[in-house]
């Protein structure tokens, strides 16, 4: 997990290796995604510091698309908070 700042708050972001299955339905230059953690997007990059489960970063892309208060995002909710 990458922490930035913001508003002087540390804040935290995912960093996802864009699975294989989604790679196509999902039209990107770059095989990462940079997900901030309760916001919604994300942007693309090309490095991955730390690699998360699977599960996490599926999580962490439909929280992203879809909102942080919905179930799919309650695992990257969790590993966001011990992480």
């Amino acid at each position: 997990m990458r922490k930035y700042l913001k508003g002087g708050k540390e804040m935290k972001a995912f960093e996802v290796q864009v699975p294989e299955d989604l790679k196509g339905a999902m039209s990107l230059r770059y095989p990462v995604l940079y997900i901030k953690v309760g916001e919604k997007g994300y942007w693309e990059g090309c490095e991955v510091d730390e690699t998360i489960p699977p599960d996490v970063a599926l999580s962490a892309i439909e929280a992203s698309m879809f909102g942080w208060n919905t179930k799919a995002a309650a695992k990257a909710l969790e590993y966001a908070e011990t992480h």
